[in-house]
């Protein structure tokens, strides 16, 4: 059993490894760009929804400087090997091995883990939740919900894991800690932002807009198949899994199929005690090799996409002039902002579906001279293709001649 703890926290020091050397290629997207600013900035107000890892970022700003990034991208990989080793300490004290619990847990964190986002460390919070002693699962389920909302969502699974962990206690006693946490969490954000954390622009009725079938289809391509056959070996544990289907109201484009997988993990380390030795342990040894292995490689090649999109952002941040403008999607504009002046609104940009906050009346204030496109590849008028692809045109191209009703004439 030692043994296999140890062996469960090794995985979990080789996951921190990896992901410090696959992190520091720039920001993931553009709200990973945003809190940096706002580390920067000292602003703990504009997304309360998010206070947990704003503070992070603002206690940061002064130790690491222009560095932040990278120290974020840190952090966060020291909170997905702490997911794993959780995940490893859970599925020992439910009766599995540690080690393939470790790995089935490494397998769903490592595409997520170099890249800082909310998602993992609230996350690898809720999963200290599950383990932790009664007052600690308490303030980690209020960490957790401060960090992100989704969080919110994840409490049933948070609290019928704990209370599985604990049968030799009253199921009420066992859920209670995370009731608390829970309920301190919500009253003190909704005080503390003045109801924005609820109202406010990016609240979390502000902003809701759930898109489920969206969800399950990127839910599709994230949970590790490798797992199941060791999953339908254990013992009623995947039952668990049931209780991740309210993540599936959280935002398409998060990580929020990560707990699904950690229990499947769990699931999996309890089928691996029923595998035979011989050719059938090592075959499903195997198996496991192969996910990690193929997980692995997604973590790559999202990192080389994140080093691909840095290097185009810093180039048209490098050829932007006074009196250009940017076409682009929140998460390519936000990013291109903070880069070329610390501000995800610093620069002139807009989506190309409609601004946001006071883009429209900044972009029709002066005449502008060019116009960028993003992401590379894209196109919008009669323009041309610039160095790594970016799509250049003329402030007064036709096709943005609707967006001003009385454009400025230069």
């Amino acid at each position: 059993m030692i043994r296999e703890r140890r062996g469960g926290w090794m995985v979990a020091l080789g996951v921190l490894g990896v992901a410090l050397v696959a992190g520091g290629r720039g920001y993931v997207n553009g709200d990973a760009a945003a809190y940096a600013a706002q580390g920067w900035a000292g602003d703990l107000a504009q997304r309360p929804v998010h206070f947990a890892w704003i503070a992070l970022a603002n206690g940061l700003a002064p130790i690491a400087g222009a560095a932040l990034p990278r120290g974020l991208d840190a952090v966060h990989a020291l909170f997905a090997a702490l997911a794993v080793a959780f995940t490893a300490h859970w599925a020992a004290r439910a009766g599995g091995n540690a080690v393939v619990g470790a790995i089935g847990a490494a397998a769903s964190i490592l595409p997520w883990a170099p890249f800082a986002e909310v998602d993992v460390p609230w996350v690898a919070l809720a999963t200290a939740a599950v383990v932790a002693p009664a007052r600690a699962a308490a303030l980690c389920t209020g960490l957790a919900v401060a960090t992100s909302p989704a969080a919110t969502l994840a409490i049933p699974w948070i609290a019928l894991a704990r209370a599985r962990l604990l049968p030799e206690i009253p199921r009420d006693r066992a859920m209670a800690p995370i009731a608390v946490g829970l309920v301190v969490a919500v009253v003190a954000l909704t005080v503390g932002s003045g109801g924005d954390w609820w109202f406010g622009d990016r609240g979390v009725l502000g902003s809701m807009s759930p898109t489920p079938l969206r969800a399950l289809r990127a839910w599709g391509g994230e949970v590790p198949v490798g797992l199941l056959p060791l999953v339908l070996l254990g013992s009623g544990g995947a039952s668990l899994a049931f209780a991740t289907l309210p993540l599936l109201l959280a935002p398409a484009d998060t990580a929020s199929v990560l707990p699904l997988g950690l229990t499947l993990a769990v699931a999996a380390s309890r089928g691996w005690q029923r595998v035979p030795t011989g050719r059938p342990a090592q075959l499903a040894g195997l198996v496991l090799a192969v996910q990690l292995a193929q997980r692995g490689l997604t973590l790559g090649l999202g990192a080389l996409s994140v080093a691909e999109q840095d290097a185009v952002l810093r180039r048209v941040a490098a050829d932007l002039g006074p009196d250009d403008a940017v076409v682009a999607p929140f998460t390519w504009g936000a990013r291109l902002g903070v880069i070329a002046t610390g501000d995800p609104y610093g620069i002139r940009w807009r989506p190309p579906d409609r601004p946001l906050r006071d883009q429209g009346a900044r972009w029709c204030a002066e005449p502008v001279d060019r116009v960028a496109v993003l992401p590379p590849g894209t196109q919008l008028g009669a323009g041309t293709a610039g160095a790594l692809g970016v799509w250049w045109t003329r402030g007064d191209d036709p096709a943005l001649a609707g967006w001003c009703a009385d454009p400025p004439v230069r």
